[in-house]
């Protein structure tokens, strides 16, 4: 199942594809977080007993560390509100890159999942997010494939 939303994040228009997990997600935990840690405690604190939160992927291909970055934005999708959480660990990002900028470019859509967060509680400080995604396989490849799931 997909939804499609629009955001805004900077002044700037962002088409983003929800899609939900199949029965068996692909987990991974955003690369980064702890060099985020007051904008995610921020977060969290509004927004950790909210049903369910989103990560949506941008490529940051200007990026001076890794120039197939893919940055992970967290959304609460009910007030737009968003910020960074991280990035695509680097293996990840080494494979998805190309495949999010495709979506982006040809299907006119940036990718989204569902997120949770892990941590920041006493015995775990560090806030953290966990993701659970579709792999590229299962996207949408063209913007009728997304119309007729959505």
């Amino acid at each position: 199942m997909n939804r499609k939303m629009l955001i805004w994040h900077d002044d700037q228009p962002f088409h983003l594809a929800v899609m939900y997990p199949t029965d068996d997600p692909f987990y991974f935990r955003a690369a980064g977080a702890s060099f985020r840690q007051k904008s995610l405690e921020s977060f969290k604190e509004r927004f950790a007993r909210l049903p369910h939160l989103l990560a949506w992927l941008w490529p940051e291909p200007e990026n001076e560390f890794h120039d197939r970055a893919v940055r992970l934005m967290l959304l609460e999708p009910r007030t737009g509100e968003s910020c960074q959480a991280g990035y695509l660990p680097r293996e990840l990002a080494n494979e998805w890159f190309a495949k999010v900028r495709e979506m982006e470019e040809e299907v006119g859509f940036l990718p989204a999942f569902p997120a949770k967060f892990l941590g920041g509680v006493t015995k775990a400080p560090t806030v953290g997010i966990l993701v659970a995604a579709r792999c590229p396989g299962e996207w949408p490849k063209s913007r009728e494939e997304l119309e007729e799931v959505a």
